[in-house]
């Protein structure tokens, strides 16, 4: 693509002192991708700054690079912005072919429930006809017009923009009409979404995570409500906690009380849920396959949200009959043993007290949980876990998540330092001993739990990811 298509709408100081009918290969922020012809864009990061590779960047051949800084070298070939994240999404958003705006875009975004939430819009919009993408923690997928579906993994919540333009770009391609994609805090205050419009933006809840990088709950509210600021129509739950300022700005679901979409006669059991949804004066009665008082939540805000978009009530309901879960959430490992073995993503004290409420009610026998804690990320949340599961569950078995660059022993100190004088818990450091020692404890109509990976078929250690798949560990033990 020509230079000047790529800088369309990119605000700039100066002038591009290049022949702007130069071809431009690629946009990036990462100089490890940086060949000939690259717009190279230097990022200010937490821990590394754009700015001291440019020379690099120009070695390997880049045709510019954008920067903050005032740079005086490289003959001319830098172009200062305002916000080189800003700057960046528009530049991959072009170079892509501004595949946003070809799209129907659906962004959800919360503390919990986001990957099923989109999930379930997807499986809506597809059982009525609609051909739609989804971007999220667990996967990208699109399906052809073979009817083949294309699965990708990004590594993240909401890709950086190089990776969420070009898998935008992709599902055009595929000939989908509409994308629906998981919108994190993170994303948001970097901007990896500028410049998107989405159609439809939903708030399924918020609770106390990622105060590592937002410090406190006012600045991570104020990350998810851009979403809203970015979005043609708003759908937001009235039943989470902080929720006024989304409430405000959008239609409203609720389990609890009277909204623009609500339910009566809920019933959650071991094998699936079933309520009446409440909408227009009409009642639609739901049945899932999915149980948990918190994929009431998720079907909900995913059935209010076809309606929005068009789909009549009465399809959206029947749609989700057909859902089945997602991997890693509340997902049963089927092994021949009296016991059962669920896996599930819950890595924060609201999804961890979810989970296990909702297995206590219908486990006979005793909840043994394995769980443990990120490392480099919110320390805050470690100690109310620890509460939260000895509080929870019959044994809990505290071990190793993903320790990133922290100690592990370190991680679970600050665990324990919640469960108070509670001592049905057991330190074992080693994830896959924990497993194994969860296993072996259990009897007939008990439950073990394995809490925080969900999906992940890894463990991160000093920065590196090992192979690390709780399934096989479970079926390789049984």
């Amino acid at each position: 693509m020509r230079l000047k298509h790529v800088f369309q709408d990119v605000e700039y100081n100066g002038s591009l002192n290049l022949k702007e009918d130069i071809e431009i290969s690629n946009v990036t922020s990462d100089i490890s991708d940086v060949c000939p012809g690259s717009v190279f864009v230097a990022v200010k990061g937490g821990s590394f700054d754009g700015h001291s590779v440019l020379n690099k960047a120009f070695e390997r051949g880049a045709a510019c690079a954008v920067v903050e800084n005032d740079i005086e070298d490289f003959n001319g070939r830098c172009v200062k912005v305002d916000s080189s994240r800003k700057a960046l999404s528009l530049l991959c958003s072009n170079i892509n072919g501004r595949p946003a705006e070809k799209l129907t875009l659906i962004g959800v975004t919360g503390t919990n429930g986001k990957t099923t939430t989109c999930h379930m819009i997807q499986r809506i919009l597809s059982e009525n006809g609609i051909r739609c993408g989804i971007i999220g923690t667990v996967e990208s997928f699109r399906e052809n017009n073979r009817g083949v579906v294309v699965r990708e993994q990004t590594g993240f919540t909401t890709p950086r923009p190089e990776i969420l333009f070009s898998l935008l770009r992709k599902i055009c391609e595929c000939g989908c009409t509409h994308a629906v994609m998981e919108v994190s805090s993170q994303a948001l205050s970097q901007d990896r979404v500028f410049g998107i419009k989405f159609d439809l933006g939903v708030f399924t809840n918020l609770s106390v995570d990622h105060l590592d990088y937002h410090g406190d709950m006012q600045s991570y509210q104020d990350a998810k409500l851009k979403l809203f600021y970015q979005s043609s129509q708003k759908l937001a739950n009235a039943d989470s906690d902080y929720s006024s300022r989304f409430v405000s700005m959008a239609k409203t679901y609720s389990v609890y009380a009277k909204s623009d979409f609500y339910i009566e006669n809920v019933s959650v059991t071991s094998v699936g849920s079933t309520y009446d949804l409440c909408f227009n004066g009409k009642k639609y009665p739901v049945v899932l396959s999915v149980t948990g008082l918190f994929n009431v939540y998720n079907s909900l805000a995913a059935i209010s949200s076809a309606v929005m978009l068009g789909i009549p009530c009465d399809n959206a309901v029947s749609a989700v009959r057909t859902f089945n879960g997602v991997l890693g959430r509340m997902e049963k490992v089927e092994i021949n043993k009296p016991y059962s073995v669920y896996i599930d993503f819950a890595h924060t004290p609201d999804g961890l007290l979810n989970l296990l409420v909702c297995m206590r009610s219908f486990v006979k026998g005793k909840i043994i949980l394995v769980f443990g804690c990120g490392g480099n990320r919110d320390r805050s949340k470690r100690p109310v876990m620890g509460k939260i599961a000895v509080e929870n569950a019959d044994t809990v078995i505290i071990t190793s998540d993903n320790p990133r660059n922290e100690e592990p022993e370190a991680i679970i100190c600050d665990i324990v330092s919640g469960v108070g004088e509670n001592k049905n818990y057991i330190i074992e450091c080693n994830r896959e001993k924990a497993i194994n020692l969860a296993l072996s404890l259990a009897k007939e109509n008990d439950a073990v739990v394995l809490a925080g990976k969900g999906h992940e078929p890894y463990q991160e250690i000093k920065g590196i990811k090992y192979p690390f798949d709780e399934r096989k560990i479970v079926i390789g033990s049984v």
